[in-house]
């Protein structure tokens, strides 16, 4: 959040729209009003904490830690119905559009986030989208797939009589 200065663009964007709230939880930021703070919600608590989210955001920083993360809080946003930016980085690289979301350059978050803000229409074909994505992305939608790789990986494994699965 320091290296993006994401701290100073969302104060920056409260002074510039008296309705923008900030939530976050986890990372706490130094913003006075307009902002609430959770240090921890639990997994199944999640969905009612962010249903109600307008725009989710999930910068990263290019950095080999960063590049190795799963994308599973975007997939969280889009499974809440709620539009999303995100770095083009590790595993928001190939999201965009299709996934409900816009990818922002590290010098493009102000910038993103104000025409998202501004734009309630763009924020609901964004959040439809999001929500039609994440539904591709559950284990129900994927088991074929996986039990492929799981019979391949038996098979390299040298046992035939698991090559069934």
């Amino acid at each position: 959040m320091r290296a993006l200065r994401l701290t100073e663009t969302l104060r920056a964007l409260q002074a510039q729209h008296p309705q923008l709230w900030v939530t976050t939880i986890g990372v706490p930021l130094a913003l006075r009003e307009r902002y609430r703070h959770a240090s921890f919600i639990a997994f199944d608590q999640l969905p009612a904490a962010t249903v109600n989210f307008d725009i989710g955001i999930a910068p990263l920083l290019d950095t080999p830690f960063n590049r190795a993360r799963s994308n599973i809080k975007v997939k969280e946003y889009a499974a809440s119905r709620v539009a999303w930016l995100a770095s083009p980085v590790g595993p928001y690289a190939t999201l965009g559009e299709h996934a409900g979301s816009q990818l922002v350059a590290d010098d493009a978050w102000p910038e993103a986030l104000d025409a998202l803000i501004r734009d309630a229409e763009r924020r609901q074909v964004l959040a439809r989208t999001a929500y039609t994505w994440s539904r591709s992305q559950t284990i129900d939608a994927a088991v074929d797939e996986y039990q492929s790789v799981f019979a391949a990986a038996i098979k390299r494994a040298g046992n035939p009589a698991l090559t069934s699965v």
